[in-house]
């Protein structure tokens, strides 16, 4: 798994993450995988809520790939492949380590 602090300290970092999101009024944010080269996360009423043709949420991606790459020494891109703002019933945010 993720070498610099190992997996169980990642997710510990990404539940604090988690919290902060839905104390902060930002909305809920659930890990669903966390592996090697990718995590993938879902939101529910993540802020902005609005209806948008595009997704409304790359500052999430973008933060997560930040966090991540200050983690574990290793670059990371974020993207936010799936959005409640364009209809999607979450918000679905993939975050790969870049080769």
């Amino acid at each position: 798994m993720i070498e610099t602090h190992g997996p169980d300290k990642l997710e510990e970092v990404l539940q604090d993450v988690s919290k902060s999101t839905a104390l902060s009024g930002g909305g809920l944010l659930k890990i669903v995988q966390i592996g090697d080269d990718l995590v993938l996360l879902r939101g529910k009423h993540l802020f902005p809520e609005k209806k948008s043709k595009f997704p409304m949420h790359v500052h999430y991606a973008g933060g997560l790939a930040q966090i991540l790459t200050e983690y574990t020494d290793h670059k990371w891109e974020g993207d936010e492949v799936k959005c409640e703002s364009v209809g999607d019933p979450y918000c679905e945010i993939v975050v790969r380590r870049v080769k």
